[in-house]
């Protein structure tokens, strides 16, 4: 059983790790079992996306280095907490081996959801979901409904 987990840095999205975990323990294929924690970062050219207009070729290159360093400070810092998940995670008691892999990947987040579902062959895809409270609650994310609806794959939603 591979599950792939998307996360984002932020700590409610952790919340759907046990349900993850316990559906990868649990699978039938318990010792092949696997994780695949899976944080999607903006490219540089989604962070040079502005609304003021037209610029200089100069504030362009200005523009495009710096997008290109917050770009790769964004995807050292989700590497590093991704490494440090897995390492918590791996130390946990509980069921039996798990392989647990990371990954780093640039783009929109759906769109890159749904790629690597399909490149890593995902059993099932588990994300969290920050909704409304209330009556309300059960509001998908756009992110979260687009991945319902295009990936093909099971779904694993929990609703923060």
């Amino acid at each position: 059983m591979k599950v792939l987990v998307s996360l984002n840095t932020d700590e409610w999205a952790e919340t759907v790790l046990p349900s993850a975990v316990a559906i990868a323990r649990n699978s039938p294929e318990h010792d092949g079992a696997s994780l695949v924690l899976l944080t999607v970062v903006p490219t540089a050219a989604e962070r040079m996306t502005t609304s003021a207009g037209i610029v200089s070729p100069g504030e362009l290159l200005a523009r495009a280095g710096s997008a290109t360093r917050i770009a790769d400070t964004a995807a050292a810092a989700a590497l590093e907490y991704l490494s440090s998940l897995r390492a918590r995670l791996l130390a946990s008691p509980g069921g039996g081996p798990l392989s647990i892999d990371v990954r780093v990947e640039p783009g929109r987040p759906a769109d890159t959801i749904i790629r690597v579902a399909h490149e890593i062959n995902a059993d099932i895809i588990a994300l969290a979901n920050r909704g409304p409270k209330g009556l309300r609650r059960s509001t998908l994310t756009r992110i979260n409904d687009r991945v319902i609806r295009s990936s093909g794959r099971p779904i694993l939603i929990v609703t923060v």
